[in-house]
């Protein structure tokens, strides 16, 4: 479970799965909770308070794993390290996932998903003239993969753990296809995604004399 949220005044704010929670307050005190009781704790940007929508955001989000927890947390959701971990009983680790405040707090992102199995958002299909190629594939060892092209890892580990490619927040030109593109002819070219939530910029063709802004 992950949210993104914001304090109108000082307190806790936080996800749970189950009877485990982790918690941040608006000064950055991160902390696992089970049932109530403290069990882990950990220190994560402060957040602040603020009145004005979209201001002083922090995310924070809770992957429980056969009762390991491990709880997330950053100022946006660019990216959200890991920050704490801590061991429950397997039991307590099941039941209603969701978000929890000690008082006021303003959520705007919700993001609910299976603790193993992961989503990756990289993959198009291109297709130029009847001929098609997968791009942006990122190469994973120590997974398995599902028919619906969701990964999860074998042994309980960290998705960046699976690759040792980074994943570039910029421009990347990462995949070099050939293709049948030629001065001489018009080509339909078909962007597919294949992945959720992939962002189409522009579509550029390039030789070794230039590039070109489809």
């Amino acid at each position: 479970m992950q949210a993104r949220a914001q304090l109108p005044a000082a307190g806790w704010w936080g996800v749970q799965v189950g009877n485990v929670r982790a918690e941040i307050n608006d000064t950055g005190a991160l902390r696992i909770t089970n049932n109530g009781a403290t069990i882990a704790t950990a220190t994560a940007p402060a957040l602040g308070t603020s009145t004005v929508p979209g201001r002083a955001l922090a995310v924070v989000g809770l992957r429980i794993r056969d009762g390991h927890a491990r709880a997330y947390a950053a100022r946006s959701e660019t990216s959200v390290p890991l920050r704490l971990q801590a061991t429950v009983p397997a039991g307590d680790g099941h039941g209603t996932a969701g978000a929890w405040a000690s008082d006021d707090a303003w959520f705007d992102h919700l993001r609910l998903g299976d603790g193993w199995w992961y989503q990756p958002r990289e993959a198009v299909e291109i297709e130029i003239d009847s001929q098609t190629w997968t791009v942006g594939r990122i190469r994973r060892t120590g997974v398995v993969w599902d028919a619906a092209g969701r990964f999860r890892p074998i042994t309980d580990v960290e998705e960046s753990s699976t690759r040792t490619q980074a994943i570039s927040l910029d421009w990347t030109y990462g995949h070099i296809t050939p293709s049948p593109l030629a001065t001489t002819k018009t080509s339909i070219v078909t962007v597919r995604p294949i992945d959720v939530d992939v962002w189409l910029g522009r579509i550029f063709a390039c030789d070794a004399q230039g590039v070109r802004i489809l």
